[in-house]
């Protein structure tokens, strides 16, 4: 990612980190290592989002719940 590019993807970060708490940590799930240098460069100290992410995902609403149920019965009646 050429340095033109890097900027404004740092730019649109840097507005979004203001709306949500202003804090100089950023856990990225994926980014290419332009970015990742980029938002550091600019002060940003850059984590892996991956665990937060996953453990997030492990917890289901009541309606997602159904849903997997819901899944379960097709491939078993298929």
């Amino acid at each position: 990612m050429s340095r033109q590019t890097a900027n404004p993807l740092s730019t649109r970060f840097r507005g979004l980190v203001r709306r949500c708490g202003d804090s100089e940590r950023i856990a990225i799930e994926s980014a290419t290592p332009e970015a990742a240098f980029e938002l550091q460069r600019r002060g940003y100290r850059v984590l892996d989002a991956q665990e937060p992410l996953e453990l997030a995902c492990a917890f289901k609403v009541p309606n997602e719940i159904k849903m997997v149920r819901s899944s379960w019965r097709v491939v078993e009646e298929a």
